[in-house]
């Protein structure tokens, strides 16, 4: 088992891929607006991939386990879902 956690961020939202593979979570620095969305290895507990994610709402992994489906604020209409390759750290 991991605890997964990052210095001054407030992780939300875990989201488990379809294989138990990866862990997907919105991180939120403490004390400002700024946000990403990462993604952990759970086999090592290591971020494997993250970017910057204004205003997530919700998150779900494809069924093909590297693809994140990234919904957005949903105060505007209309708002397109982002699908997020993601592509694991060397």
């Amino acid at each position: 088992h991991w605890k997964y956690s990052i210095p001054q961020m407030q992780l939300t939202s875990p989201v488990l891929s379809p294989d138990g593979k990866l862990l997907a979570v919105q991180a939120a620095e403490v004390d400002s607006y700024r946000t990403k969305v990462v993604v952990f290895d759970n086999a090592t507990g290591q971020i494997v991939a993250e970017r910057n994610s204004k205003d997530t709402l919700e998150m779900a992994f494809l069924p093909n386990c590297n693809t994140l489906a990234i919904t957005k604020s949903g105060i505007v209409s209309e708002e397109p879902i982002e699908l997020w390759a993601v592509k694991k750290a060397p």
